[in-house]
């Protein structure tokens, strides 16, 4: 099975703002870019954290990962997994 160049895949997860400005970034570099997530923000607000996403060409990804990390101002790689952040129960405090 080959790979399909065109095939669309995950470039980083974060908040709205983040997930915005880095996709007007990568479009200005001339890397092609779609914001999924958007709608649950609409919905939601910011209950779903990291519930924005940033795709790419796979074509493109190698290219776009450059562009995030070798710029500083992409300094987002925090937000660069394959899975959601988990945030533990808060514990109660007795006093």
């Amino acid at each position: 099975m080959s790979i399909d160049p065109q095939e669309p895949v995950r470039l980083i997860t974060g908040t709205s703002a983040e997930i915005h400005i880095t996709h007007e970034e990568l479009q200005a570099a001339g890397i092609k870019t779609w914001v999924v997530g958007d709608d649950l923000d609409a919905s939601f607000g910011t209950a779903l954290a990291g519930s924005n996403e940033l795709w790419v060409h796979r074509s493109n990804l190698a290219a776009a990962q450059a562009a995030i990390t070798g710029n500083p101002k992409f300094n987002r790689q925090e937000h660069e997994t394959d899975a959601p952040e988990t945030h533990g129960h808060p514990v109660n405090d007795p006093q």
